[in-house]
């Protein structure tokens, strides 16, 4: 029997649960409401794209499992591949914490969030049985009549005149993250919502970018500045391709840093025009 999983959401955990799914069932459709930007570009449903990210040890390794030869992809386009402990400064409670080699295995890749998800991307792209259908809605599940079992998506492209679609399935996978609305849907099939228990803590970023010069604290790739409990800030800097330094300031609980006046990453942004299906 054709099997066929559909993936609500195509960010990073969307992708490699695709990914995942390709080598179980015969075909993976990744519904997205954005449109595929080009690689590097940030798109409209990762604001958190534009702040300091790093691929570490352990996401490094799960990675090259999944899609071998990744890191040296990323290193190839500017990507440091680092060894934090060695080549970057932690600062907490008035102190630095001492140096040490990690080993090569326990490196760390410095990459922008839009590169590495565009990197992902077209590689979960280039499988055969997997197809992306960007700009394009859901708005609900389709359960079974005794609404028991889930058997599909309702869907609807971003596109002048688009009718609202049923896209059946075998499996169902919400990846949309904080915005997830599945527990309204589930709501609307008789079924209770999930617990949920919040931790508010106010946390916010601002970052931004600059030019790196060699000569940069003495050679070093990353600095980190802890939060305490008595000042609630944080900060730091990692080198990023293109010999930048992109640095973000953060803080919780009432303490934010001033919006910069110069965005961190190119403002473009892919738009949706007409339903398209990538293969």
């Amino acid at each position: 029997m054709t099997r066929h999983a559909i993936v609500i959401g195509a960010s990073v955990a969307g992708l490699l649960a695709a990914r995942t799914l390709a080598d179980h069932v015969d075909h993976v459709t990744l519904l997205e409401r954005d449109a595929f930007p080009p690689l590097g570009d940030g798109r409209r449903g990762v604001p958190q794209g534009r702040h300091v990210h790093a691929l570490m040890a352990r996401g490094r390794e799960v990675l090259e499992d999944l899609f071998p030869g990744l890191t040296s992809d990323l290193v190839a386009l500017g990507a440091p591949l680092t060894d934090p402990r060695a080549h970057g400064r932690w600062f907490l409670n008035g102190g630095y914490y001492d140096r040490h080699h990690v080993g090569r295995g326990q490196q760390t890749v410095l990459v922008r969030r839009p590169v590495l998800e565009g990197m992902i991307r077209a590689r979960v792209l280039g499988l055969p049985n997997v197809r992306a259908l960007p700009c394009c809605d859901a708005l609900g599940l389709v359960a079974d009549d005794d609404r028991r079992r889930v058997i599909g998506v309702h869907v609807l492209h971003q596109d002048a005149g688009s009718a609202e679609e049923v896209l059946r399935g075998d499996v169902v996978v919400d990846a949309t993250g904080r915005g997830s609305r599945t527990p309204a849907w589930l709501e609307r099939l008789g079924y209770a919502r999930p617990a949920e228990e919040q931790v508010r803590v106010g946390l916010t970023y601002t970052s931004r970018l600059y030019r790196r010069r060699p000569d940069d604290l003495g050679g070093d790739e990353f600095a980190m500045v802890f939060p305490d409990p008595a000042t609630r800030r944080a900060g730091l800097a990692a080198a990023q391709d293109g010999e930048h330094w992109l640095v973000t300031l953060a803080g919780y609980l009432g303490e934010h840093a001033p919006t910069p006046t110069t965005p961190v990453t190119a403002t473009t942004r892919a738009r949706c025009s007409r339903p398209t299906s990538t293969t």
